[in-house]
């Protein structure tokens, strides 16, 4: 997204009132996702084991180009511009498609592979949580 059309969107979510904190409140009502992933005022919240939120961890650059993040508290079209940006500018991703339903983020990295204590870097600066996360090598779709 350029930063033409995120300035635009921000301000006209903000002017519409639908940004009120992305991840801090500003998220749907109570429910959950079609995955069944909860989603309150807090956004999306993955229920991860401790080995699937392991992978969110580690110093070794990620072994595919691709890859796919679980990541909690999504809630609004704000937090697509906030994890598209920081993935962008901090690691060089590509072919970035966000499911804001699911709190999913499908990634391409090409260039330079970063290591999952990056990517989760990346996402924290987003105002979000990286909950878990899985690479390939092959390209991913919404699934």
């Amino acid at each position: 997204m350029t930063l033409r059309k995120t300035i635009v969107l921000s301000a006209l979510f903000s002017t519409l009132g639908v940004i009120s904190g992305c991840g801090t409140g500003g998220a749907p009502s109570a429910g959950s996702s079609s995955s069944g992933a909860p989603v309150g005022r807090e956004g999306i919240t993955h229920q991860v084991s401790a080995a699937e939120a392991a992978t969110a961890h580690g110093s070794t650059p990620i072994a595919g180009e691709y890859a796919k993040m679980w990541v909690n508290g999504m809630g609004c079209p704000q937090c697509v511009t906030n994890i598209d940006l920081q993935l962008e500018r901090q690691l060089n991703a590509s072919e970035l498609k966000v499911d804001l339903k699911e709190g999913v983020v499908y990634a391409r990295f090409a260039k330079d592979r970063p290591t999952p204590d990056q990517i989760s870097k990346a996402t924290d600066d987003a105002g979000l949580t990286l909950a878990k996360m899985d690479v390939s090598k092959s390209p991913f779709g919404p699934q």
